[in-house]
């Protein structure tokens, strides 16, 4: 998501943003921008002056950016729950204890709509059994794994028992934690990491450099059990303070542009999808939705000194790659003859490293 930006210097009346906003949803009038306002979408007016016996209010020119970013991303969700979280994590004057409370209600909400679809497969006061309710979880993730369309894309070949398995494991987790019938076994988990295709992950190789993914991957399953599960990520939004719930907004932030970049690039240079195992979650970092997902699930990593860690030193990695990103960017954004002269070694180059480069700037040129 971009930065907040303004398209004035000077402080803006109701009427400026209504011409913005009708630029893009004729549809929207002052009472729909007053309802934002009320909803903590947009900021409230100040006084700043006076017109004769008439008050003037008017916003600040960020105002400006803020709903222009409303505006795309209610082409995607009303909800104003995601609304509100999305508007925050990109960074836009969205108070935190508001971002809190939207986070946390709609965790609550995407959880009580699974338990939903769960007392379809059996009466609410069977769920409690903890059989009859994996059995009606097992109904779901089948239905769901054998989806079509971009709800659970496939970036890699899987068995459909592999994928049914693997949405079943991540749905218990996700609302359990654990329990039984829900295991994090190393099959389950490799099951898994095929699901979200990031079994190439084990196989990549930069240089010198292994895999980004290694060990077993039933550890990294058992660490979502304690640190994804819904109860953990509502416990943790809620129980820390403001300062650590922005330091995971900041983080999990660079991570979704990072891993977007990286699977980005990666795909580009050497001219195969999903080569570094990541394209599922940059799709993912796409949605309204993804701010709400992995500032909560960093700040319950967070509270772990040893994943905290682990973190920190992604966050910082990401940060320094920030520089390659805006050099390609750059390079890609330029003339032709420009790029020739920037690339004076390009020619010397293996054919396959030439061709490479090639695609990277086709990816990263500017639109026209």
């Amino acid at each position: 998501m971009s930065e907040p930006t303004g398209s004035t210097s000077e402080r803006l009346t109701t009427a400026h943003l209504l011409a913005v906003a009708t630029e893009t949803d004729p549809s929207v009038t002052t009472r729909r921008l007053e309802f934002w306002r009320n909803e903590g979408l947009l900021p409230h007016p100040e006084r700043t002056g006076q017109a004769g016996t008439r008050p003037v209010w008017t916003y600040p020119p960020e105002t400006v950016g803020q709903l222009q970013a409303l505006l795309r991303l209610r082409e995607t969700t009303k909800d104003p729950d995601v609304l509100r979280a999305a508007l925050w994590f990109g960074g836009y004057p969205v108070p935190t204890a508001l971002a809190r409370a939207a986070i946390i209600d709609y965790i609550r909400e995407m959880c009580a709509a699974l338990d939903r679809v769960l007392q379809r497969q059996a009466p609410a006061s069977d769920l409690g059994d903890d059989e009859v309710r994996s059995a009606a979880l097992e109904q779901v993730a089948r239905v769901l794994a054998r989806k079509r369309g971009k709800s659970l894309p496939r970036h890699e070949r899987q068995s459909q028992q592999d994928r049914d398995r693997a949405v079943f494991t991540m749905l218990g987790l996700a609302l359990n934690g654990s329990s039984p019938g829900i295991k994090a076994d190393e099959q389950d988990a490799a099951a898994v990491e095929g699901l979200l295709g990031m079994s190439a992950g084990r196989k990549l190789r930069i240089g010198d450099a292994g895999p980004w993914l290694s060990g077993p991957a039933a550890d990294g399953l058992a660490d979502f059990a304690k640190y994804g599960s819904i109860v953990a990520l509502i416990d943790a939004v809620e129980s820390i303070d403001d300062a650590a719930l922005e330091l995971a907004r900041t983080n999990a932030r660079l991570l979704l542009h990072g891993v977007s970049f990286a699977a980005r690039l990666a795909d580009a240079f050497t001219g195969r999808p999903n080569v570094t195992g990541m394209t599922a979650l940059a799709e993912i970092g796409q949605s309204p939705e993804a701010g709400i997902w992995f500032t909560a699930l960093l700040a319950s990593l967070g509270r772990s000194p040893t994943h905290a860690d682990s973190v920190a030193q992604i966050a910082q990695a990401l940060a320094e790659f920030q520089a390659i990103e805006d050099q390609i960017k750059t390079i890609a954004a330029m003339p032709e003859q420009a790029r020739a002269a920037a690339l004076t070694g390009l020619p010397d180059m293996p054919l396959r490293q030439q061709a490479g480069v090639r695609r990277t700037i086709a990816q990263f040129r500017p639109p026209e």
